[in-house]
């Protein structure tokens, strides 16, 4: 059964997911609750947690795996794409499965993805060359680490102008302690109201100064930040928040042969482009084999996404074998949003199935009762889409 250990606000929560023998569970970092640098800056923490929807996508990979290899689930030799992976609780187990996982969200959204890679036994490289391979390859990616606000801006030098600032970070957890009195140096980002003491950005250069450092210069903590135990200098989602900018992909090689692959895709940008580096991001790290699946969890929350969804789909079967198709599962919060998703579906071609999910929910301990039960069948859509369009 899933299951979270609650921590103080602004620390994570782990999250344990467990997935057919001989496979280890996965565990995954998360902050459902404390994650007071999104909602300070006015950012949305969709990717700061693991939403049920993810935690339906995973049942239904694991169905999959169990369909291909019924003796030992496995998904070896598929490719993947997921969009929007938010913690990484679906792509990730898809890679631990066996399959070559390319992985892809916001630039800021990609940290917990990465650190939640490492911390389920992932072993990073980095690769910009056409058919390299994991060993003897030059990494180029820079080992500093960033003080920026939740939307990535570089927070700026500033002065406090009046008693009223409040560190975003020290602040949260001792509003009283984390106050920035009149004419003391701050960082600020004024675009999203996001300010940091200088205290908390010294403690940035002095975690880079403690953590490893992995052949060729890829920054990884030894201490994985210290969110499976002991107490870290700063925030978990501060440290994960400042890690090196994903500048170009990252492959993470799992030890049962899977991999999984960080790229950055945004939805509102061009989306024939974004399916065409998604898919180099895959033959760089020598997978030739396009996707097969692609998987998106919860993406359509809302209403302004639900249209660049549907026209990534389109962009997607237009480059993807005839027989792909894409596991869709959609959380029924708005009747306008349920009812653009499977307009803008059919606008572009798309023909979606409902699946059955009442097993799903409860393989995933979303039936916990029989409300729950019920609600969790209410709210949840899984819809399998073949990638042809019509």
């Amino acid at each position: 059964m899933t299951h979270g250990t609650h921590l103080p606000t602004g620390e994570s929560e782990t999250f344990t997911q467990p997935l057919p023998a001989p496979h280890p569970p996965l565990t995954l970092s998360q902050f459902p609750r404390g994650v007071g640098c999104a909602s300070i800056a006015g950012q949305p923490a969709w990717g700061w947690r693991v939403w049920d929807s993810s935690r339906l996508l995973v049942q239904a990979l694991i169905a999959r795996a169990r369909r291909a290899s019924p003796d030992t689930p496995s998904l070896k030799g598929q490719t993947i794409l997921e969009l929007g992976a938010g913690a990484g609780l679906s792509a990730l187990c898809a890679a631990t499965l066996g399959a070559n996982v390319c992985a892809t969200d916001l630039p800021h959204a990609i940290g917990l993805l990465r650190h939640n890679a490492r911390r389920n036994g992932g072993t990073a490289t980095i690769c910009g060359v056409a058919g390299c391979t994991q060993g003897g390859i030059e990494r180029q990616v820079s080992d500093a680490r960033r003080v920026v606000c939740p939307s990535g801006h570089t927070l700026n030098a500033a002065v406090a102008e009046h008693e009223d600032y409040i560190c975003n970070v020290c602040g949260l957890a001792d509003p009283l302690g984390g106050g920035i009195d009149e004419g003391q140096a701050l960082r600020s980002c004024r675009l999203c109201d996001f300010d940091v003491c200088e205290a908390c950005c010294e403690k940035v250069t002095a975690d880079q100064q403690q953590a490893g450092k992995v052949e060729g210069g890829l920054q990884l903590p030894e201490r994985e930040l210290q969110l499976a135990e002991g107490e870290p200098s700063l925030p978990g989602w501060f440290s994960i928040q400042c890690e090196p900018e994903l500048t170009k992909p990252e492959l993470y090689a799992f030890d049962n042969g899977g991999s999984l692959i960080l790229s950055k895709w945004d939805l509102l940008s061009e989306k024939k482009a974004a399916a065409s580096e998604a898919l180099e991001a895959l033959r760089a790290h020598g997978v030739q084999t396009p996707p097969i699946l692609v998987l998106a969890a919860d993406v359509s929350c809302a209403e302004s996404l639900v249209a660049p969804l549907a026209e990534a789909l389109a962009a997607l079967a237009d480059v993807l074998p005839a027989d792909a198709e894409a596991f869709l599962v959609h959380e029924r919060r708005d009747e306008t949003v349920d009812r653009k998703l499977s307009y803008e579906l059919s606008r572009v071609g798309l023909i979606f199935h409902e699946e059955p999910i009442d097993e799903l929910i409860r393989e995933a301990a979303l039936d916990d009762g029989a409300e729950r039960r019920g609600d969790a069948k209410a709210r949840l859509q899984l819809m399998r889409i073949p990638l042809k369009r019509h």
